[in-house]
């Protein structure tokens, strides 16, 4: 039963964040670029993957598979431009 509620909690919680990116995407969205706001976005994805990998006890992932993870991004990236 607790285990049922956190994941509901989960998922109200992801909904609400997913509402409140795209509420501030578009604010930042009249006032900056859209490579500025893909990069600013990676950038803070970086972190936040650093984050959990670090907290996850399974450490900062190779360099090769982070080359790949940020040649993946950049490519997005040119395709949105």
């Amino acid at each position: 039963m607790i285990l049922q509620t956190a994941g509901m909690v989960a998922a109200l919680a992801s909904a609400l964040a997913w509402a409140l990116g795209a509420l501030l995407f578009r604010k930042v969205g009249e006032r900056a670029s859209p490579p500025a706001m893909n990069l600013a976005k990676s950038l803070l994805g970086l972190i936040f993957l650093g984050i959990a990998a670090l907290g996850s006890g399974g450490g900062w992932p190779e360099p090769q598979g982070l080359l790949r993870l940020v040649a993946s991004g950049i490519q997005i990236g040119r395709a949105h431009v």
